[in-house]
């Protein structure tokens, strides 16, 4: 019984010792931040103002400058052509009384790799957001201009230029980086790409999760709040930030120009085309991932890859296709969409996001193409196409042909710089 409690005392003691050691280290730890957030961080904050400032007056008066961050700009996609598109409407100077130069100037950012989603397994919307501030701080190094605007959607980097460079600031947000359907998924408990299994089936991971979200969502709030000027690409984005942001927001399409359970025999002339950019190893193991899917279905023959091709090849592909399938969830958009339609393909897309709200009417006397949620959905409604005839096909496709005006190259040149032009007064 001695030695019981002897042993036990000898425990309580090495225990309070420990936990007086963490309680020291913790108290330390927090006179540590505050000392950083009232003290250091203020000082450097004022330090790189002044820095930012001095050197911008140093420039001379004709040098206006508009900074564009697109880090990704050669990627080949959708936001890509957004990209060059705004910036041909910027060097054509329409409606704007300002002048603006004629050269490109193309600043290489090498902390890019902090912003894609291979770094961080966990927490990635919070690492991201923190990989495109360091980001940013390169460019602003690299020029502090008189406007930036952020095309990309890293909206964590418009404090920045607001508070040090003193930067007009416009933004042409894609899609949110964190919506109410994630967090109501999380909520609900449901495995899907933003919310593994793991943490689906426990309710303390859920619970923290959505914690994170919250405070994450709060966060993402007031950068957006930076925006002198914010531009959404579709219906489904605007009702996403409206509910975060509240604040104005313009809609202004992508500019997409261009006009021009079935039986062994028919299966047998049936080839499905799969077109698209390969960009770094995760791509390229998805694209051997899905080749190897194709052989273990036994359908190598009648599945294609076109990996990397350029617009001109992608056209020929659209001439000789008769069906246009997009699968994408929540596409913001879908600019390929809008292209397949306007090169006479019968659009089927999923029942979500741009080309739900947006792109396709489904209604019988007008019809513009078809949407499809599951795959049992697709395989049903490509058999139906498969099935009608020359007429019917046709009235879709003309109707689909004719309604891709209203996002042309034009429109979206006019409706951008008539967004941004706030910016330049």
């Amino acid at each position: 019984f001695k030695t019981f409690i002897r042993y036990n005392l000898k425990f309580y003691l090495v225990f309070r010792h420990w936990i007086v050691f963490l309680t020291k280290i913790l108290v330390a730890l927090l006179v540590f931040i505050l000392f950083s957030l009232g003290v250091v961080l203020p000082i450097l904050y004022l330090y790189l103002k002044r820095k930012f400032r001095q050197e911008k007056s140093k420039k001379l008066s004709k040098e206006f400058s508009v900074g564009i961050f697109h880090p990704y700009c050669n990627a080949g996609g959708g936001g890509e052509k957004v990209l060059w598109v705004a910036l041909q409407a910027l060097q054509k100077k329409k409606n704007l009384n300002v002048d603006v130069d004629k050269n490109v100037k193309f600043i290489y950012l090498n902390k890019r790799k902090w912003v894609e989603s291979d770094k961080y397994p966990v927490f990635t919307l919070l690492g991201q957001a923190l990989g495109s501030v360091y980001l940013g701080f390169e460019a602003l190094s690299k020029l502090n201009p008189d406007i930036f605007i952020d095309t990309t959607g890293f909206t964590f980097t418009l404090p920045l230029f607001k508070y040090l460079g003193d930067c007009k600031i416009g933004c042409y947000v894609h899609y949110p980086t964190i919506t109410k359907d994630m967090l109501r998924r999380v909520s609900n408990r449901q495995a899907i790409y933003n919310n593994r299994g793991v943490i689906a089936r426990s309710p303390i991971l859920t619970m923290g999760k959505l914690i994170y979200y919250h405070v994450f969502a709060w966060a993402y709030s007031l950068a957006g709040q930076c925006a002198d000027s914010t531009i959404v690409n579709s219906t489904f984005t605007m009702e996403h930030l409206n509910s975060l942001w509240n604040k104005p927001l313009q809609l202004v399409y992508p500019p997409c120009e261009l006009r021009e359970m079935v039986s062994e025999e028919v299966f047998n002339n049936i080839t499905l085309v799969l077109c698209g950019g390969s960009r770094n190893a995760d791509d390229s193991r998805r694209v051997k991932d899905l080749m190897d899917f194709s052989k273990h279905l036994s359908l190598e023959h009648n599945v294609e890859f076109k990996i990397n091709i350029s617009y001109e090849d992608l056209l020929e592909e659209f001439k000789k296709s008769y069906i246009g399938i997009h699968t994408m969830l929540d596409e913001h958009f879908g600019i390929s969409v809008v292209e397949q339609m306007a090169a006479g393909l019968i659009v089927v897309a999923h029942r979500s996001g741009g080309p739900l709200l947006d792109i396709i009417e489904t209604s019988e006397s007008s019809r513009l193409g078809f949407l499809a949620q599951t795959p049992q959905e697709f395989a049903y409604i490509i058999k139906f196409i498969l099935e009608l005839n020359d007429d019917e096909v046709n009235e879709i496709r003309e109707r689909a042909k004719a309604s891709v005006e209203r996002f042309s190259t034009k429109k979206f040149q006019d409706e951008f710089l008539r967004a941004i032009e706030p910016l330049f007064k």
